[in-house]
């Protein structure tokens, strides 16, 4: 399976992973501006959004990762938001030696709350969220949005909306992407990953709870983990500027 990749800039590359239900719209302000700042960018549409084909079956997180890796270059930095960082988080996991370095917004290696892993979200609202995929899957992005926009301009919501809805993603495609957040959990196999990591959280995100910093520190003492002051899920659209400079300042140690 091909994904649809739009790639642009010169210089190092990096792979950029959006969220469920999105496209790789998302990251269009942040990809131009890495772009201009001597790096070349590669904006993925994961299985069924965007322009991408829906996979004959439903892929879970390691095959993401391997549909992924089989369209970007070896030896990118992944930068993944959400479901997408799970995904890069799978590739540098699968791939140890192909991905040059890691970053993960608003992402974490387990997005289900459970007795051992606290600062996470309810099973019941993904399973909710199932619910709604069945009979109004239009509706239920709705809702997953709004969620994900609280502490965002109204602006920027009705831009978020317009732009996902201009290329909806596969219904299946979201059925499947919403089973990975529910059946995920790469904690035991995290020692796997060998290249510098950078993750970026938001100190109001209801999703990717900032209380889970502590819990990756302790299973990734060496991980570099930034909690964005004011920030919810979409830091990269809500605090550009700060995530653009954690994120350069990560990607130019590599050099």
């Amino acid at each position: 399976m091909t994904l649809f990749v739009r790639s642009f800039g010169t210089g190092p590359d990096v792979v950029l992973l959006h969220g469920w239900g999105f496209h790789g719209g998302v990251w269009d302000e942040l990809a131009e501006t890495l772009a201009g700042w001597g790096r070349r960018v590669h904006v993925v549409d994961l299985p069924g959004h965007g322009h991408s084909p829906v996979p004959v079956t439903p892929l879970e997180v390691d095959g993401l990762a391997e549909a992924v890796r089989a369209t970007v270059p070896v030896g990118a930095a992944w930068v993944g938001w959400s479901l997408g960082g799970m995904v890069a988080l799978a590739a540098a996991i699968r791939y140890p030696d192909e991905v040059s370095a890691l970053v993960l917004i608003g992402a974490s290696p387990c997005f289900v709350r459970g007795p051992d892993w606290p600062a996470a979200v309810a099973p019941e609202l993904l399973s909710e969220f199932g619910r709604g995929l069945t009979e109004d899957w239009r509706a239920t992005l709705q809702r997953f949005l709004a969620l994900q926009a609280r502490a965002v301009a109204g602006q920027i919501v009705r831009c978020l909306r317009t732009s996902m809805f201009a290329l909806p993603p596969n219904p299946a495609a979201l059925a499947a992407g919403l089973t990975v957040l529910q059946e995920t959990d790469l904690r035991s196999r995290l020692s796997a990953v060998i290249c510098p990591t950078l993750v970026l959280l938001g100190e109001r995100d209801t999703l990717v709870p900032a209380a889970v910093a502590a819990d990756l520190a302790r299973l990734r003492p060496d991980w570099r983990i930034r909690c964005l002051s004011g920030a919810g899920h979409l830091p990269f659209l809500t605090h550009r500027a700060e995530v653009l400079s954690a994120l350069t300042e990560h990607l130019d140690g590599l050099r």
